[in-house]
């Protein structure tokens, strides 16, 4: 479902801008990151962990959406959680930690729809249009920067300017 909705919105949009790093200075139309998308292989693992604070952490997301596998975000330096497929009730496609403000971290599972009814809710919410960049310095793979930077990216075609995180 998930990247049904990228195939979309990368076709709608394909020679639109999509994404800035200015870390390396390269950039990305929707048909540009449709293309190298399609291309990125991962591994037999049902999980893919995306990190990072530029275009491959959207890469491997895109990956992992293509091929069926389960994303869970980690940032740098972080250990995946010990958790298979086996133990998620079904239809779960992302994990994310919690921030662990009142203890240890803990993991939060969603189904692609809700993943999706996520995204649509914050670009409605945050009036996000896809004339009016979106400009990511926080990291992607806290759970407020995959929601309010990735999923409006790649499912609503919302242009991300990636800096690089001034916080771990």
């Amino acid at each position: 479902m998930l990247y049904d909705l990228w195939r979309t919105i990368a076709a709608q949009r394909r020679d639109q801008p999509a994404l800035r790093d200015l870390a390396s200075g390269q950039r990305w139309t929707f048909g540009d990151l449709f293309a190298v998308g399609e291309a990125i292989r991962v591994g037999k693992s049902e999980f893919v962990f995306p990190q990072g604070q530029s275009v491959e952490f959207v890469l491997a997301l895109l990956a992992a959406w293509r091929t069926g596998r389960i994303v869970c975000p980690l940032e740098p330096g972080q250990k995946p959680p010990a958790v298979g497929r086996d133990t998620l009730p079904r239809g779960i496609v992302h994990l994310k930690f919690t921030s662990a403000t009142t203890g240890a971290p803990r993991l939060v599972a969603f189904t692609a729809e809700q993943l999706a009814a996520d995204a649509e809710n914050i670009v409605a919410t945050m009036g996000l249009r896809p004339d009016w960049p979106n400009l990511g310095v926080i990291s992607l793979a806290h759970s407020y920067g995959f929601s309010n930077l990735v999923t409006p990216l790649l499912l609503h075609g919302i242009p991300l300017i990636l800096g690089p995180s001034p916080l771990p």
